[in-house]
């Protein structure tokens, strides 16, 4: 893979990214896309919210969002009309499983389309029920990613071993399965730990309390992982599609008391980072044998080696996949820079928006703002920026708290 001939590195990814892009747009139009997107909430973890699928304009959507954006999000590669089944006010599979009509109307669609099927999470019972009543009509729909491919790579503690042979530098950890393991886990490991749940949450902790209370809610097993001094989070995401594994593209994540609340692309920095770690970026894309669909490595810059450590692999779409998947669509001048970002609202909207807007680097004319349940109940929004001049991720979490009195995330 990305041994195509060309003179440098820099361009072999590009031209890798480009036939990553080839193959997303396959999958999604060969897609019915469930947005699972009320069934799960989990404090400051919205990740199900924002991978609106409808950004990327798949041919048939389940959803209960309200797509502030729709008209000027869709993709310009896109073909034929969009089919949205709204469920208002409730998890879009729970309705699907609950009600016959919307069941059959779906069902239908996928049928007369030959599409298979797709959810942010894999793991829904709800969805070999909507694939049964494809069958019953003389097609049976693929669930892509595979239920039980995707429940193999869900969790944490399973992915411990994935990860360390990827490289040496892996920070130590630990998998804990009682409260007896996370105490020695920290004394071992502290002064400072980082606490993931089998859902890929994770907190920071300095005292044994703390990892006390964070295994409490999470419940057993979780990992406890020493922490690292890192100058950068960067995040790879590649797909798998009929025989291809491709990249997609390599960008910072924002954090926000690690928890991810949203990503900075910049051509330059992705080339960067590409260049320099070859190698460990292409041993990352194969390491789920027989995947199809999207998947993602988490990394750690090592502020100390300038290593990248992998901490985190994501076998399932991430929350910024299709945000910066239709950035990077819906331009035709060259990859540029892309700024996609949650914002939990403590201030109306409209306030939000206004301030950011005229104070704030990180958004321009360009921006738009897309999410929000069609009951207006939702204090969760997002925005897209394309075309933004390079700044750096210090810069809008600096221009942002500055832009308003209270932060927006």
């Amino acid at each position: 893979m990305l041994d195509q001939g060309f003179a440098t590195r820099a361009e072999r990814w590009r031209a890798a990214c480009d036939e990553g892009l080839e193959l997303a747009r396959d999958y999604v139009s060969s897609h019915a896309f469930v947005h699972d997107d009320l069934w799960k909430h989990l404090p400051d973890d919205f990740d199900e919210l924002s991978a609106h699928p409808t950004l990327y304009h798949a041919p048939v959507v389940v959803t209960s969002r309200q797509l502030v954006a729709a008209n000027s999000l869709k993709s310009t590669n896109s073909t034929g009309a969009q089919q949205v089944i709204r469920t208002p006010g409730r998890s879009p599979l729970e309705v699907l499983a609950a009600s016959t009509a919307k069941r059959e109307e779906l069902a239908r669609l996928v049928v007369s389309n030959r599409l298979h099927l797709s959810a942010f999470y894999s793991d829904r019972s709800e969805l070999l029920t909507l694939q049964s009543a494809a069958e019953e009509l003389g097609w049976k729909p693929q669930i892509h990613p595979d239920p039980a491919q995707y429940s193999a790579y869900a969790h944490h503690a399973e992915n411990l071993s994935i990860l360390r042979g990827l490289v040496e530098l892996f920070p130590q950890s630990r998998v804990c399965n009682s409260a007896t393991e996370a105490f020695g886990a920290f004394v071992e490991l502290g002064p400072e730990v980082f606490v993931k749940g089998i859902d890929s949450s994770a907190s920071r902790a300095n005292t044994a309390a703390r990892v006390e209370e964070i295994a409490t809610d999470e419940g057993f097993p979780i990992v406890i992982q020493k922490a690292i001094p890192a100058t950068s989070s960067p995040t790879l995401q590649w797909i798998s599609w009929k025989g291809a594994v491709r990249p997609l593209f390599i960008a910072d994540q924002l954090l926000r008391n690690s928890h991810h609340v949203g990503n900075v692309y910049s051509q330059r920095r992705e080339e960067q980072i590409a260049i320099k770690y070859w190698e460990l970026l292409i041993l990352c894309m194969n390491t789920l044998d027989g995947w199809q669909g999207v998947a993602g490595m988490d990394f750690l810059e090592d502020s100390q080696s300038r290593t990248l450590i992998p901490v985190d692999l994501n076998a399932r779409f991430n929350s910024s996949t299709f945000p910066i998947l239709h950035g990077l669509e819906s331009r035709n001048e060259g990859r540029r820079d892309i700024v996609y970002r949650r914002h939990v609202l403590e201030l109306p909207l409209e306030q939000v928006q206004y301030a950011l807007e005229n104070n704030s680097q990180s958004t321009h004319v360009n921006t738009k703002w897309f999410g929000g349940s069609v009951d207006g109940s939702d204090n969760v929004t997002f925005s897209l920026t394309v075309d933004r001049d390079e700044i750096s991720v210090d810069q809008i979490n600096a221009n942002l708290s500055a832009a308003m009195n209270v932060a927006p995330d």
